[in-house]
């Protein structure tokens, strides 16, 4: 299925209509809510999944006058604020509600050399996934989480051996993820797990 990904680095007014335009078009719509919004005003109204991280879920449930650790606010914002939630926790992995259960998919231990980009690569990885198996959020984001955890054991920034530039690697490619999938699954790590 057909699915838009929105931020927060343009107006929120963009994001409305952009929302509302693929949502009638019968897209499914993701928001990554970074930069967390200063205001909610209708920016939800037409999103199916909201992603965030642990700040940004604290900043939302202020705006709402709701308070919590952001496990619990996974679970108490979604009713207030319309769409289902995921809540990216770093080295922790993520949790979301399914079913009306906590579920906490974990990311494996890995030591970081930059985190830059690995809320982007989640997100994307997210996306990609759910187009190609709507309604197949617990796959997808477990696949979200080992990307993002790929991306993290890699310095982002790099310097051309050609011209000597500095530059961006961006998220790891699928390839990569998916040989790293199969190595810590035969370790039997990374799967989702019910609170």
């Amino acid at each position: 299925g057909d699915v838009l990904v929105l931020q927060l680095e343009i107006p929120t007014a963009l994001v409305r209509q952009a929302a509302r335009t693929a949502k009638n078009r019968g897209a499914f719509v993701i928001l990554n809510a970074a930069p967390a919004p200063r205001r909610i005003d209708g920016l939800l109204d037409d999103v199916n999944l909201l992603v965030v991280n642990e700040q940004e879920i604290e900043v939302l449930a202020s705006l709402a006058g709701i308070h919590g650790s952001p496990r619990d606010l996974v679970q108490t914002l979604p009713p207030i604020l319309g769409p289902a939630i995921v809540c990216t926790a770093g080295a922790e992995g993520s949790h979301t509600v399914l079913d009306g259960t906590l579920v906490h998919v974990p990311a494996t231990k890995v030591t970081a050399k930059d985190t830059t980009g690995a809320g982007d690569t989640f997100v994307g990885y997210l996306a990609a996934s759910l187009a190609a198996s709507p309604g197949g959020l617990p796959a997808s984001l477990i696949q979200a989480t080992r990307a993002s955890t790929v991306a993290v054991t890699r310095s982002v920034r790099a310097v051309s051996p050609a011209s000597g530039t500095t530059i961006l690697n961006g998220c790891p490619r699928r390839a990569r993820v998916g040989a790293w999938t199969s190595a810590i699954q035969t370790a039997g790590a990374g799967r989702a797990t019910v609170i």
